[in-house]
């Protein structure tokens, strides 16, 4: 279950590198993309305790 769910989240990991690639991370904001980071680690740590 827990090898799963990492690799899982490396997939995501992935696709948001190549999303963020293609956006202009000016616009987006740094504070914006700090946020979403803490909400990804927040749900891979709740993956991680079941």
């Amino acid at each position: 279950m827990y090898s799963r769910t990492t690799k899982s989240g490396e997939a995501i990991a992935m696709l948001l590198a190549e999303h963020f690639q293609q956006l202009d991370l000016a616009k987006i904001g740094v504070g914006t993309l700090a946020r979403l980071y803490a909400r990804i680690d927040e749900l891979s740590q709740q993956s991680a305790n079941w």
